[in-house]
């Protein structure tokens, strides 16, 4: 018993040095674009980090080296929830008829009324986990939005939202996460506190 009160004691210090550090430091930077999907190509052959066409956004993002909460905002009216929502079940579906699945995140039953399609958090290396939402990354297993592969045909255009955060405050990103999944209500993706 003792040994557990003093492990849950120095965890909470830890805590609480994670928490002065966000108090501290903050936001460390911030990055927002827009991605129209239908301009998204195949670059499952070529790198998209080093194409003309994004070149200098993953430069930027890979300037970001800390911790991240991301959130993905669906821009503009042309597309309703329903039809957005629809596209991805249909995607799902087909995909894993052929066995060619790539991970979406959890597709709820009843769809939500929010603009906000997705909330997520990165311990470093944002760069990658966009790609792997853009649909490039070459291991299909992982999870992510799969852009390429189910909404270039949408004429869905995309805002990610980025906050980098110092690596002080990797252990409060849960957290933080799940407060601004609260808030947004992202149409997919599972969120626990």
């Amino acid at each position: 018993m003792e040994q557990t009160k003093s492990f849950v004691r120095e965890e909470a210090v830890r805590l609480k040095r994670a928490l002065d550090n966000f108090i501290e430091f903050g936001v460390k930077s911030e990055h927002s674009f827009d991605i129209n999907c239908e301009i998204l190509r195949n670059y499952l052959i070529e790198p998209v980090d080093t194409s003309e066409q994004f070149k200098d956004l993953f430069d930027k993002l890979k300037s970001m080296s800390g911790p991240c909460i991301y959130w993905a905002d669906i821009v503009g009216e042309k597309l309703t929830n329903v039809q957005i929502v629809e596209a991805m079940r249909k995607y799902d579906i087909s995909n894993n008829e052929t066995g060619k699945r790539r991970q979406l995140p959890v597709i709820y039953k009843r769809i939500r009324d929010s603009r906000t399609l997705y909330v997520g958090k990165v311990n470093g290396g944002i760069w990658a986990r966009v790609l792997t939402h853009f649909g490039y990354h070459l291991n299909g297993n992982l999870q992510g939005l799969q852009l390429y592969h189910w909404a270039k045909d949408l004429g869905l255009v995309i805002r990610f939202n980025i906050l980098e955060f110092d690596g002080g405050c990797l252990r409060l990103l849960p957290a933080i996460e799940y407060e601004i999944a609260k808030q947004k209500s992202p149409l997919i993706g599972s969120h626990s506190s």
